[in-house]
């Protein structure tokens, strides 16, 4: 059976699909920060993805390390932050599982690519206040009503009667 809270991590992660992966101060990796796409995320709480190697086609074994995912996209109303351990997979050993048994990738591809898991060790999430949308007739109608028929502020000195 699956736990519900990664049944709703999963659902919340599908509906955004990329993040920034941001790396340890102690990883080898070429870079501190990646965009990714999550591939899945399983029920032992790791989520799966790849990352170009770059130039650094050599990288393999590395140790964990620390790292942090960011899942955000402008018009949904939340956000989640997974920190974590990461790790490099093999590949090739992985694929099957990750991508379907139909789906093959060549060898000169994943030459190019690190699969990367992270084991999720803490979970933020958070909702987002919606904004109220802005309406240009609403606006305009409220300047002119305004401009046409001010309304003095009680916190404006009345005029002088003399």
């Amino acid at each position: 059976m699956q736990n519900p809270d990664i049944s709703f991590i999963q659902l919340k992660i599908a509906n955004i699909g990329t993040a920034l992966f941001y790396c340890g101060t102690n990883s080898q990796l070429p870079f501190s920060t990646y965009i990714i796409t999550a591939l899945k995320i399983d029920e032992d709480g790791c989520v799966w993805f790849f990352i170009s190697s770059g130039q650094y086609k050599q990288i393999n074994n590395l140790s964990p390390f620390e790292a942090q995912l960011e899942f955000y996209r402008k018009g949904y109303p939340f956000f989640m932050k997974i920190l974590g351990q990461a790790s490099i997979a093999d590949a090739k050993e992985k694929m099957h599982d990750l991508m379907g048994k139909g789906i093959s990738l060549q060898e000169e591809t994943l030459s190019g690519i690190l699969l990367i898991k992270v084991k999720m060790g803490k979970v933020v999430y958070k909702e987002l206040k919606q904004q109220q949308s802005f309406h240009p007739k609403h606006s305009l109608s409220v300047w002119l009503k305004n401009l046409l028929h001010p309304v003095q502020s009680p916190w404006q000195p009345s005029p002088a009667v003399s």
